[in-house]
């Protein structure tokens, strides 16, 4: 995999990069079903990892309980933020009558989100979040 991704704050000489694997996907979990995603930032934008220009995306056999999984390795600049995101149903007690106060279109959910920092050795870091 090639790319010309920018590493946050390059001028000039392109720092090393790295290959670096990730994995989506979807579980069944009490209440509905957990999702995970991974993001990447680029010249100062997130975008998920699937759409990077090089980006290899496989398939994995589900497992039970999975509703699908796929590996995704692209090559980045090392110091390339990444940011992984789930999102769970939210488990919530409402009263007899909260269904009059507004509908709602689906499931509440809790989304977590971790950001990364990619090494040398092409592994990721825990990173500061960025907000």
């Amino acid at each position: 995999m090639s790319g010309s991704l920018a590493a946050p704050g390059s001028a000039g000489a392109s720092p090393p990069q790295v290959e670096i694997a990730v994995v989506e996907g979807e579980h069944v979990v009490a209440g509905g079903r957990a999702q995970v995603r991974w993001h990447v930032q680029l010249r100062g934008a997130w975008r998920s990892v699937a759409s990077v220009p090089g980006a290899d995306r496989e398939l994995l056999s589900p497992s039970p309980g999975t509703v699908w999984e796929a590996r995704i390795r692209l090559r980045v600049p090392v110091g390339t933020r990444l940011a992984r995101e789930e999102s769970r149903p939210r488990r919530e007690t409402r009263d007899a009558l909260a269904h009059l106060e507004g509908a709602r279109r689906g499931p509440a959910r809790r989304v977590t989100r971790v950001e990364y920092t990619a090494g040398r050795d092409g592994r990721l870091a825990r990173a500061a979040p960025s907000r």
